[in-house]
């Protein structure tokens, strides 16, 4: 096994938790502007709602031990995987462009959800 720096895991999970932020936000923002006018609100309120309901659940409520931080710098497969995270909500982004009209609130959803991810695998990182 590759010893790694805790400090590089840190930074790694760190860049990756604001990477997917920032795709979580262009995401709300696609989702913003190409829904019909009476859903407007949907993804701006949900997002943060479940990316706060994500991170209480899983520190507080189901009292478990953190887990291994998702991007590991001495592992490429890790690092290939934690790409993608930010790439599937920046493709859902230009679904939304792509198809206005339609209610995109899952896939914000969805974001939310990934985004709670990576801020709890930056956590556990800093952490270790």
């Amino acid at each position: 096994m590759i010893e790694v720096d805790p400090k590089k895991v840190a930074q790694a999970n760190l860049f990756l938790a604001l990477s997917t932020g920032l795709a979580l936000v262009v995401l709300v923002l696609a989702a913003w502007v190409s829904a019909p006018v009476d859903m407007r609100w949907r993804p701006v309120i949900v997002a943060p709602a479940v990316v706060a309901a994500y991170l209480l659940i899983n520190r507080f409520l189901l009292k478990r031990p953190p887990n291994a931080p998702l991007a590991q710098p001495g592992s490429p497969v890790t690092l290939m995987l934690s790409a993608i995270l930010p790439m599937i909500l920046i493709a859902c982004a230009v679904a939304a462009i792509l198809w206005p009209g339609h209610d995109f609130t899952l896939a914000a959803i969805v974001g939310g959800v990934l985004f709670g991810l990576t801020v709890e695998s930056a956590l556990s990182a800093r952490k270790t």
